[in-house]
């Protein structure tokens, strides 16, 4: 009874993110303003399809499917409702450019619909993996959190903050919850004032997610997914590498309104532009003004949403064929001169946030000219040492500028953090002197992320969960992700069913302190790594 009953909540965690998969998938091609060259008529149809689809997918009948029920089983009403329903037709667009008919039976059954929906999916060319069993029982709480948790992390946490946490009466109450002492120790408990970040009920977990509403959930959901319609229209029109609006903090529907702006500036201007496509540029909308809106060592164009039209168009037209030019060939610069620096160093390195584009390229041109000098052919540099051993050794190197970085450091994460003002000399040096502490805190971390890991899963099989994630690493630790994770699975189980109807299907993020829980911009769960219950 108790392996069935693991199977069924795995199906259902599996048959909700199943469903997520198709709709998702399929919006962002049947979405109208995909199709905004094609006939009217075309363009209603599209409509018709997106906002009969939801509505469908709100129906009774998908909710037991999600639960797992037979199809047999529903009632008489229910099946009169579906019955209610008529097929519809849509247009796919397949990667030639011709569209296709299909028709999508709404009056059908759950699976039928969703059979109909990947078949439909697949004919544009999409790869879709056939409908993901039901996972297997994972092992029991008691035993993944002792043997992985408490035995190899949580008594060795140097966190001062989550060491103040465990030795709380707060900390003593949650365990005595999760051993079944019910809610009256957290009731008679003292909350620990280190996490008093205006009130205590903002951080109250279980209050906010038993008080969610579905529907301003959904329609997040596909507010994101308009966003994302509208993106993928501007980058066809535009041919840039990718469009990034994720700098700007904007809700989903300012987004999309932004982005159909920029595709009409398009189909007005087009003409007045000097390339017919703009790749290999990447689009970046910010806030910030910068003083070279044109990146032609990183490849991005920065466009700020609040400028004018016409400061746009300033922007765009002053793309030419030459910087197009230019730009690929600093690009195969860098990736020459970064090759060469990390076969000759055994390091692998990225471009960090704080350092621009010339920054970078400037610092690896030095570096390889240097590198040069000492290696009179270049082709035996190039072709160094390459063994899969030495990759697997290689320690990360992360480029900051001089004002974020003075001097060479060790992240917790593993990666050593350098300035681009620093001579390759200095760099080559203080590499051979942290290298060691470095690979001992990629171990650890290593070690974290395959605990959390762990821990995910069993997230995703006790509450339904299709994502679980946490934001920036440097806004929360691993540590810190680790404690939140383990303490969503100490929850009692009477407060677990309580809970679990509201977080089945959807994604949980894990924020920083100083935040209340919330509901994300995409319809994500959000809560801070120091919630209450």
């Amino acid at each position: 009874m108790q392996m069935s009953a693991a199977v069924a909540a795995a199906a259902t965690s599996s048959r909700s993110g199943y469903i997520s998969y198709l709709r998702r998938a399929f919006l962002l091609r049947a979405h109208p303003d995909r199709y905004r060259k094609h006939s009217q008529d075309v363009v209603k149809g599209q409509a018709a399809i997106v906002q009969a689809l939801a509505e469908r997918l709100a129906a009774p009948d998908f909710g037991d499917y999600i639960a797992n029920k037979s199809a047999a089983s529903a009632s008489s009403n229910l099946q009169h409702q579906i019955q209610q329903w008529k097929p519809q037709k849509y247009y796919l667009e397949r990667k030639n450019g011709q569209l296709v008919q299909h028709v999508l039976p709404l009056n059908d059954t759950a699976e039928a619909i969703l059979a109909s929906l990947s078949k439909a999916l697949k004919s544009t060319g999409l790869i879709i993996t056939t409908k993901p069993p039901p996972a297997p029982s994972p092992p029991s709480l008691d035993d993944l959190l002792d043997d992985k948790i408490k035995k190899t992390g949580m008594k060795n946490y140097h966190n001062e903050e989550l060491s103040r946490v465990h030795n709380s009466s707060f900390w003593a109450a949650a365990t005595a919850a999760a051993q079944g002492s019910g809610a009256s120790a957290m009731n008679d408990v003292t909350l620990n004032e280190t996490f008093d970040i205006n009130t205590t009920r903002g951080r109250n977990f279980v209050h906010f997610v038993t008080n969610l509403d579905t529907k301003e959930i959904e329609q997040r959901k596909a507010e994101r997914i308009d966003a994302s319609a509208a993106a993928l229209v501007a980058r066809q029109a535009y041919k840039f590498q990718s469009i990034d609006g994720t700098k700007l903090g904007w809700s989903s529907s300012s987004l999309a309104k932004s982005l159909k702006t920029l595709t009409k500036v398009y189909d007005e201007h087009y003409e007045k532009f000097k390339v017919e496509s703009f790749y290999p540029f990447q689009l970046i909308l910010s806030n910030d003004e910068f003083q070279n809106k044109l990146d032609l060592y990183g490849g991005k164009i920065m466009l700020n949403p609040g400028s004018t039209q016409i400061q746009w168009l300033e922007t765009l037209m002053a793309v030419t064929d030459e910087k197009i030019q230019f730009l690929e060939k600093n690009r195969k610069e860098l990736h020459d001169n970064t090759l060469a620096v990390q076969n000759a160093l055994n390091v692998k390195l990225r471009k960090g946030f704080s350092c621009t584009s010339e920054e970078y390229y400037s610092l690896m041109k030095e570096f390889a000219m240097l590198l040069t000098h000492q290696h009179n052919d270049r082709d035996e540099l190039n072709d160094g040492p390459k063994t899969t051993a030495l990759a697997l050794d290689r320690v990360g190197i992360v480029v900051e500028t001089h004002q974020a970085c003075r001097r060479p450091v060790v992240t917790s994460t593993g990666e050593i953090r350098i300035s681009a003002s620093m001579s390759p000399n200095m760099i080559s040096s203080s590499i051979g002197k942290l290298r060691n502490e470095a690979f001992q805190n990629l171990s650890q971390e290593k070690e974290k992320q395959r605990q959390a890991k762990e821990l995910v899963s069993m997230l995703k099989y006790e509450f339904g969960l299709i994502k679980v994630s946490k934001t920036r690493l440097s806004t929360v630790t691993s540590d810190q992700y680790l404690q939140s994770l383990a303490n969503l699975l100490r929850i009692n189980q009477e407060t677990k069913q309580q809970i679990k109807e509201s977080l089945t299907g959807n994604s949980l993020n894990i924020a920083s302190r100083g935040v209340g829980c919330h509901l994300g911009d995409d319809g994500t769960i959000q809560i801070p790594y120091d919630y209450i219950v």
